[in-house]
């Protein structure tokens, strides 16, 4: 491998773009007040022209700035989807703990047999819901995540038994699905078409003829005005 293609190109140097503003400027000056001699009217025409160039080029200059604050933003969106994932394991894993998979034992203030029994199937139903959404988490994979359908992956969690357990790892879920979204999001921004990879590049060269236009106007204009107060 040559180290010259670790070197950036030729176009990306700021002296392309000075080039590139002086010959415009030398151009648009011998064109338009040498070859041509535009009217007032001609003169304020040309704004259409410097302004409209200006705008795409400002259009590319956007771009660039999304791109880079994406991409940073991306290099510690990791530690964020780690941590939506890790809280909404914890949440699992509440839902598998003692605090619901547990075997109540009778005692003098216990309700009926019948009720205990009620009570104790629930928690059982709760618990059972709840190792297999532990099951299920543990082959997600957080190095490419994706949206999680608690619908489709889990069933709907038992309303019986200790009822927050069941929403706050729903709530949980929502939040991971939502920094989930947010990432792509990130991601799109970060990447680019042909398209807005041409306008990124195009940009500043634009920004520069449309200066050195803009010059030229003033200096046509200042011509125009001369010639008013010498004739």
């Amino acid at each position: 491998m040559n180290a010259d293609d670790l070197a950036l190109p030729w176009f990306v140097h700021p002296l392309w773009i000075l080039g590139i503003f002086l010959i415009s400027l030398v151009s648009f000056h011998i064109l338009f007040l040498r070859l041509i001699s535009l009217s007032p009217i001609g003169w304020k025409k040309v704004d259409y022209y410097w302004l409209a160039m200006a705008l795409v080029g400002l259009m590319g200059a956007v771009g660039a700035g999304r791109e880079i604050i994406a991409t940073n933003t991306l290099e510690y969106s990791k530690s964020r989807i780690d941590g939506a994932f890790n809280f909404m394991r914890m949440r699992a894993e509440f839902g598998s703990s003692a605090a619901i998979c547990r075997t109540f034992i009778p005692s003098d203030f216990s309700p009926p047999p019948s009720e205990m029994e009620s009570v104790q199937k629930q928690f059982d139903n709760q618990c059972t819901w709840f190792k297999n959404v532990n099951s299920v988490i543990s082959t997600l994979d957080t190095k490419n995540p994706v949206e999680i359908d608690p619908a489709a992956l889990f069933g709907s969690p038992p309303i019986d038994g200790i009822e927050w357990a069941g929403t706050s790892f729903l709530d949980s879920v929502q939040n991971y699905n939502s920094t989930v979204r947010a990432i792509r999001g990130l991601e799109s921004a970060a990447s680019q078409t042909g398209f807005e990879t041409f306008l990124k590049l195009l940009g500043p060269a634009l920004l520069a003829i449309a200066l050195a236009l803009r010059i030229t106007k003033v200096s046509g204009e200042v011509r125009n005005e001369r010639k008013k107060t010498n004739g």
